[in-house]
């Protein structure tokens, strides 16, 4: 409702609208007026641009962080820093200028970069693309029997603060569709999961999901219990439904309740 507010303006063309997402313009913004916009993707900067730009800080001394004296980067620094900002270039300057702080002489070294930084920089996003890509990797990485795989788009997904639940569901999911009746413990153990995390929650309940993943990676694929329902379905569909025979119903009348009693179901198949 409120982007439906700017489409007047910006087709009367009484403004010129300029912005900027982290979010997939696609999804969070609405189809009428993302038809009346350009839009351009921004890829992260590589390695050497966000190097160029870290080293370029540390030797500016107007608007650097060498206005206040010299500062020097000590080998690996940069490196340091580049691991754990995932391609953000705010983060890496406030990294920088934390490790510098920490630094008594002004020579920043790795080991002041891991003292600033407790963990690397997850890219993730609950609400975005990130959310909906690590859970197809994660999907593909188990369906591919890759347990090391899965187990790593798990840990990404957890450290990056995604809902356990959401996990727990795809997996019961991935169980049911994937494995199915190839190894029917694996919904045993996904059912499992999933009351583990309603019972118990993070961080614990991060070994069960970890416990079902792996043996669903490792697990016997078949596909038999969905092809076998949506072959039903579609039979259901196209040739509608069919009177349960007298044999198979659950009836009150005395009658009809001999009647059915007086006839064995195995022996009226079609």
């Amino acid at each position: 409702a409120q982007q439906d507010a700017l489409l007047p303006t910006v087709e009367a063309g009484a403004i010129r609208l300029v912005g900027a997402t982290t979010e997939n313009p696609y999804v969070s913004i609405n189809r009428a007026l993302l038809s009346r916009l350009v839009t351009y993707e921004l890829e992260p900067l590589h390695r050497d641009e966000l190097a160029e730009l870290l080293q370029r800080a540390a030797d500016d001394d107007e608007r650097g962080l060498a206005r206040g004296g010299d500062v020097s980067l000590a080998a690996g620094t940069i490196d340091a820093i580049l691991e754990r900002v995932g391609g953000d270039a705010r983060g890496a300057l406030t990294l920088l200028e934390a490790a510098t702080l920490l630094s008594p002489d002004r020579v920043v070294t790795p080991e002041q970069v891991h003292e600033a930084s407790d963990r690397r920089r997850i890219d993730f996003d609950r609400a975005g693309d990130q959310h909906y890509d690590h859970a197809s990797a994660y999907i593909k990485s188990m369906r591919a029997g890759d347990p090391e795989g899965a187990l790593r788009w798990l840990a990404q997904m957890l450290v990056g603060g995604e809902d356990p639940m959401f996990i727990a569901r795809r997996l019961v999911i991935f169980a049911a569709e994937d494995v199915g009746p190839a190894k029917p413990m694996a919904l045993v153990l996904a059912t499992a999961a999933l009351e583990t995390v309603r019972s118990v929650g993070m961080p614990e309940c991060r070994i069960a999901l970890a416990q079902a993943t792996r043996y669903c990676a490792e697990a016997p694929k078949s596909r038999q219990a969905i092809d076998d329902i949506e072959a039903a379905m579609a039979a259901v569909r196209a040739g509608g439904t069919d009177e349960v025979p007298l044999e198979l119903t659950n009836r009150h009348g005395a009658k009809d309740a001999r009647a059915a009693r007086g006839m064995d179901p195995s022996a009226h198949r079609d």
